[in-house]
Formats: structure tokens, sequence, C-alpha cells
């Protein structure tokens, strides 16, 4: 259930709390929030500076995030460059200051690739509230939808979802 690299929850251990969370949300009417980040332009660090250097900088991102998010806030590597963070007890306005934390705490910092060399990174990050008879599955697509308007809108940033962002053809 933790992923080797990052030393976070895996996408397994992330996909079941969501859907307990969503249950809680549902039978409490709590307040809960889902975020999804996608490091921008990894497949470039991977060609320019070799895969060992991208894994260095999902464990330090990694890291950044256990950081910044709250002692009962889920960090989770989903696979690939993607992590997600599951924020029970939080509306979705302040999800967004978690992660614009964690964004920042990226933007100012060098991650170090161990050969003497250090890159700058940025991250793009979508938000859907977690909400009474939410379906884990759409609000995984909510996150992402957000997360890819993000990139769309200049990576290095968060959105929330809203509904005219499913209207919307996105690229990355």
């Amino acid at each position: 259930l933790i992923d080797p690299l990052t030393e976070l929850w895996n996408r397994r251990a992330f996909d079941d709390a969501l859907d307990r969370q969503c249950a809680l949300v549902s039978r409490h009417h709590s307040a809960a929030a889902l975020a999804m980040i996608d490091i921008d332009h990894f497949k470039q660090v991977n060609d320019t500076y070799g895969h060992a250097a991208g894994d260095r900088v999902l464990q330090k991102l990694a890291s950044h995030l256990k950081e910044v998010v709250r002692k009962e806030d889920m960090c989770a590597r989903l696979g690939g460059e993607e992590f997600g963070i599951l924020m029970p007890a939080c509306d979705p306005e302040s999800a967004v200051i978690v992660i614009e934390r964690a964004l920042q705490r990226v933007a100012t910092d060098c991650f170090d690739l161990d050969d003497g060399r250090a890159i700058s990174i940025s991250f793009s990050a979508g938000i859907a509230a977690i909400e009474t008879d939410a379906a884990a599955d759409i609000l995984l697509e909510h996150a992402d939808a957000a997360m890819y308007q993000a990139k769309k809108n200049g990576r290095a940033r968060v959105e929330m979802w809203v509904p005219e962002i499913a209207a919307t053809p996105v690229s990355a």
C-alpha cells in the first residue's frame, strides 16, 4: 500500500480511502476535498537528465507535499508523475490554500539531482469538492479536468473544478 519510490500511499490505498471519505461525507454531510497534482514537463526532465533524476524529483516533491499538508490529509502517488491529496474536513477554499502553499514551496526550491546539478520544477493541480452522494470515479474525473485546466491556463497553478470545465475541450 506504500509506493516504494516516494514512500507515499499508493493508488490502491488512495482509492480505498477516497471511497471511505465519500461515504463519510454522504453520511455526515461534512466537507472534504480532493486534489490531483501533475508535475509540469516531467517527460522533459526524464529525457534531459535521465530517469534517476526524474526519480529524485518525484521523491523531493513527495517530501514537499508531506511537509505542507495537514496531519489528517492523505498524500499518494497515483502513478507516473501524478499525485493525489485527500483532504477530509476541508472546504474547497481551504484546499486551494494548502495546494498554493505547496506550489510556493516547490517554486522556491531547487531540486538537487545528486550529481551537482539542480533544476526547478512546477506542478499543476486541480481540486474537486467531495459532496453528498459523490461517486469517487466522478470526483477523480473532476479533479483531473481541473488539473488539465490549470495546465491549459499556464501551468504552475491550481484550479477548482466547476461544471464549465466539463464543457471546455482540454489539451495538455
